[in-house]
């Protein structure tokens, strides 16, 4: 089955904007960069860096309490990284920074058995930061760190399993350095945060503050699809003999809901920084039919009670799944068109098409 995701390529219309709209779009921009993503940013590497702890107090003292310490560790970490990870453009392209930490979507399962290879030949080289990070990206982020810590053999870790607990404080350490990585690339006087608020200026990789908006929105909008169409669409299929729960991310761990929720959540708080404001006042039904169906959302995320793999099963389960995809639908759309037109910008698409 082949899901779509239509992503916005927008361009600014010279002519309708103002020379007051380009003092709001610097100002809404470096709201949302400075409020927003630096500091969401930090939060992700501050949450990696905690890890460490919990991971080496497994290590020296296998125990159940220790490993439920690891594991709340472990939903807080996905939980900061659900917030930055709309951002796949500017730092998180620089060395596969992206990939490095989330390698997903992984429909073959290619990433798991490289995992499954390591624990099995008790590969050696995984035990050093130095070494792990020069291997595949496959086993060195966040989804091999939930398969050691909730997939096949895990229990091991609560009587003592010296290689998968060291390759876990392995992975949890090349993860802090590709947080720290990130972060960098976003902050400082060369920073990505810097280029955006300097738009404009020679050299700049944007033309204006209105083209680094774009940006801004093209991602939150395709955020929105990907939740739509690859986390949920490409779960729950047409038919519930044709659901495939485990292609959502972190289906192991039960965050699967968890993680769209807060994907939403830092849609929403982007939008808030400053450029709803911008779209409030040139089209405020637009603004609060976007409110509308993101309040659906997050409402029908919040009455997923049950393990994501039975919500996919059940009737009532899908139900609220289906409903979900529509909504994100609708409030992707109203970000491709209702948006940019109320700030002077125009849209294309970009087609990208997965199997």
């Amino acid at each position: 089955m082949h899901f779509v995701i239509l992503c916005v390529v927008l361009t600014i219309v010279t002519t309708s904007a103002t020379a007051a709209d380009k003092l709001h779009f610097a100002h809404a921009l470096k709201k949302g960069l400075e409020d927003i993503i630096i500091q969401d940013h930090e939060a992700f590497l501050d949450a990696a860096l905690e890890m460490v702890e919990p991971i080496n107090n497994l290590c020296d003292d296998p125990s159940k309490k220790n490993l439920e310490a690891v594991h709340k560790n472990f939903e807080v970490l996905v939980l900061q990284w659900s917030r930055i990870e709309m951002y796949h453009f500017g730092p998180a392209l620089e060395n596969n920074l992206f990939e490095k930490l989330f390698y997903w979507p992984d429909r073959r399962g290619r990433a798991i058995r490289q995992v499954r290879t390591v624990l099995s030949r008790q590969d050696q080289t995984v035990l050093t930061i130095e070494t792990l990070a020069q291997k595949s990206v496959a086993v060195q982020g966040l989804l091999a760190l939930e398969f050691i810590l909730f997939g096949t053999g895990s229990e091991t870790l609560v009587i003592g399993n010296h290689h998968r607990c060291s390759y876990l404080g392995s992975i949890a350490g090349v993860i802090g350095t590709n947080a720290s990585s990130l972060l960098g690339g976003w902050k400082g006087e060369e920073g990505y945060a810097t280029e955006m608020m300097n738009a404009g200026h020679a050299n700049s990789f944007y033309n204006s503050s209105g083209e680094a908006i774009q940006e801004l929105i093209k991602a939150a909008a395709t955020q929105l699809q990907i939740v739509g169409e690859l986390k949920i669409a490409a779960s729950i299929g047409k038919l519930t003999e044709k659901a495939k729960p485990k292609r959502a991310p972190f289906w192991r761990s039960d965050l699967t809901t968890a993680n769209m929720l807060a994907n939403i959540i830092a849609v929403e708080r982007l939008l808030d920084s400053g450029i709803s404001e911008l779209v409030v006042k040139k089209d405020d039904k637009a603004n609060k039919s976007l409110r509308f169906q993101l309040d659906q959302v997050k409402l029908a995320l919040k009455t997923i009670d049950s393990r994501w793999i039975d919500a996919v099963s059940s009737g009532q389960g899908r139900e609220v799944l289906f409903r979900l995809h529509n909504y994100l639908a609708k409030t992707v759309k109203i970000l491709q068109t209702s948006y940019p037109r109320a700030l002077g910008l125009i849209f294309g698409f970009n087609t990208l098409d997965g199997d």
